[in-house]
């Protein structure tokens, strides 16, 4: 057997491990990201965006309580997601479908198989809860475009596009909070929160003129 040696002269280049170096993060990011759509987890995020940059990537946004919530599989059957039903009570940005609007989160419970996934960053709903929320529609599978008439919506951001309005009983003024946990440096438990009102304003402000 002939044992080949290797010397300094057969290395490659210098610029061949410092390419790979340089293209690495971006290959780990984007697997992040893909992992995010696949409904795995919401990767974390430097800040959180303001409202009206949210606002201005939503096709809907809408005031209005949570209905009810089903768990159900993916197409794959491999993940858990979630059904929200919501009633709208106020649309502040596009046009929704007739009828209740459905939201389409990652996580959830299956109870006939006493089975429960939680998905980092997600939105997470409550039955009866009053939300605003921020939606996009879907890309339609295997076509690259987003459903003219969707059945469900996605919410924009995860949980920074979702916010749960209270009325404090001390001030009697509805106030709109979003969890803030998905955040670099933020706890679980971290909210902003703002009136009702200045939210309307914020989403309404990030329309273009004429637009709805």
């Amino acid at each position: 057997m002939k044992i080949a040696s290797l010397s300094p002269d057969q290395a490659p280049p210098i610029s061949v491990p410092l390419r790979f170096f340089a293209v690495a993060p971006v290959f780990l990011a984007l697997a992040a990201l893909l992992l995010g759509l696949q409904g795995l987890a919401v990767a974390a995020v430097a800040e959180a965006p303001p409202v009206p940059v949210l606002a201005s990537g939503s096709d809907l946004a809408v005031h209005g309580s949570v209905l009810s919530i089903r768990g159900a599989r993916n197409e794959t059957g491999g993940l858990i997601v979630s059904y929200v039903t919501l009633q709208v009570t106020e649309v502040l940005r596009g046009a929704p479908p007739p009828g209740p609007v459905v939201v389409r989160v990652p996580g959830g419970v299956l109870p006939e198989e006493n089975l429960g996934m939680r998905a980092s960053g997600a939105a997470e709903f409550r039955a009866g809860e009053e939300v605003v929320i921020l939606l996009q529609r879907p890309v339609e599978a295997g076509l690259g475009r987003q459903a003219a008439v969707p059945a469900f919506y996605r919410v924009t951001g995860g949980a920074l596009g979702k916010f749960e309005v209270r009325t404090p009983p001390q001030t009697g003024a509805k106030q709109a909070l979003r969890s803030l946990g998905a955040v670099v440096g933020q706890q679980a438990g971290d909210v902003e929160a703002m009136s009702l009102d200045r939210l309307r304003a914020l989403i309404r402000g990030s329309l273009p003129p004429g637009g709805r």
